[in-house]
């Protein structure tokens, strides 16, 4: 061990390869630091987390391995140390005992219940480990899972709407899983601060991923895929074409009870929405969606209220109360004004004769606010036409997309979806998750 302290303290440089030296050193001495990982602490109180980086990543990596229950408190307060000290060039040359830092890190705050504790360290080894603001890495999800379970979703919009499209596997460790799990938490993360649009477009990223069989993470995501799309528009529209069709039967077959929710939401019926939602109320309870469930039957008495401004002119309270089925008359007067107050329809009410009067929306859309927001968009919609002409072109002259796209030496076809095709995006099997609590129900309770 005090070989390994000395090679630590004597790479202090910033040159790259003196570094990749360490490093190597470094990964040929785990055996070692997995033999005296009782010594671990001793040697991490003579080093700098900002100085000594990768250092600090092997021995806590190794120390993670071996914790004991009186050393969790300890462990925690060095990782806090680490990720907000350590050196970025460092790191992203040793991204896989980082990433199992980081792991451990959360798996210790989600079991004690303190994940509030791991959002800023979390949030700036982002930061650190990123090449750059536009690259997605497995601290992503962790971080936004910390928020989550915190009950601070707001925290983590930011992070979410910087648009996280490149990988760099070499600098991150970046898997598959950990993409699935990222768009998965981030869209539970939008449903919580009811950006539902938002949420949608994350679901949806995990679905129609490529896959074999479905993951528990596809389940869980097209679950609140359905939720998501009823609150935000009353139906829940088709997915893409490129979607495999065999993979989404088995994903809706193991999710009937919220197809069945969808099927009742379009029939306008209240009745028939609470019914679906007490017949599979235990299903619903399970995954820890009934607060949604709740929330997608509430949503309907305003969207009912919205279908009456395109028949009638004017109605009284106690008529819209009947008409949709609200049980009484001051719990209709009450979501006509929550209606008003979202913008979700434009009316007035009178309260000396309890009658609501249905108006034209009054925007215009000819002030500077509106053609801000338009040249935004516009803008935005040409950084990322850009952006995606550069990325197909990138992926058209890469080489590994050449080879798949021709075939191995053999001859045979090497494209997903096959028996020969790739199998790392299967996560884990739906039916070896089914049986034993994930992270998934209990990441954000409806």
């Amino acid at each position: 061990m005090d070989k390994i302290l000395q090679s630590i303290q004597n790479f202090t440089s910033t040159d790259v390869d003196m570094l990749k030296q360490l490093v190597s050193f470094l990964q040929k001495s785990d055996e070692s630091l997995n033999k005296h990982a009782n010594a671990i602490d001793d040697l991490l109180v003579q080093l700098e987390p900002g100085i000594h980086s990768l250092g600090w990543a092997f021995l806590l990596a190794a120390k993670s391995k071996h914790l004991q229950p009186a050393d969790k408190n300890i462990f925690l307060q060095q990782c806090v140390q680490f990720l907000t000290h350590c050196s970025p060039i460092q790191i992203q040359l040793a991204p896989k005992p980082v990433r199992t830092i980081c792991q451990k890190f959360v798996d210790i705050l989600v079991d004690a219940k303190e994940t509030i504790r791991g959002i800023e360290p979390l949030r700036q080894a982002i930061q650190r480990i990123a090449p750059g603001p536009t690259f997605l890495t497995p601290q992503h999800w962790m971080f936004t899972l910390c928020c989550i379970q915190a009950k601070a979703c707001n925290i983590a919009i930011p992070v979410l709407d910087q648009d996280a499209f490149q990988i760099d596997t070499d600098s991150t460790a970046l898997d598959s899983k950990d993409v699935r799990l990222f768009f998965y938490y981030g869209g539970v993360a939008y449903m919580g601060m009811k950006k539902f649009q938002q949420a949608i477009d994350y679901f949806k990223a995990v679905i129609t991923a490529p896959a074999v069989v479905p993951s528990a993470i596809m389940v869980e995501a097209y679950k609140k895929y359905v939720l998501a799309s009823l609150l935000a528009t009353g139906q829940v529209d088709s997915v893409p074409r490129y979607t495999t069709n065999t993979l989404l039967r088995h994903i809706k077959q193991l999710c009937a009870p919220y197809d069945e929710l969808a099927t009742a939401y379009s029939t306008h019926s209240t009745d028939d929405v609470h019914k679906c939602a007490e017949t599979n109320h235990e299903v619903f309870n399970k995954d820890s969606n009934f607060g949604f469930v709740k929330q997608v039957a509430s949503s309907l008495y305003r969207r009912n209220i919205q279908r009456l401004t395109k028949t009638y002119i004017t109605l009284s309270v106690e008529d819209i109360a009947k008409t949709v089925k609200l049980h009484s008359r001051d719990a209709a007067e009450q979501e006509v004004l929550n209606c008003i107050e979202r913008g979700e329809i434009f009316a007035t009410v009178s309260h000396k004769d309890g009658m609501v009067s249905f108006n034209e929306n009054p925007e215009q859309y000819d002030t500077n606010v509106t053609l801000h927001t338009l040249d935004n968009s516009l803008r935005k919609t040409m950084d990322l036409s850009d952006t995606l002409q550069t990325v197909d072109e990138q992926i058209t002259l890469s080489q590994k997309y050449l080879e798949k796209i021709v075939g191995d030496k053999g001859g045979r076809w090497q494209g997903g979806g096959g028996a020969s095709g790739p199998q790392d995006f299967d996560d884990v099997p739906m039916d070896v998750l089914m049986d034993r609590p994930g992270p998934f129900g209990s990441a954000m309770r409806g």
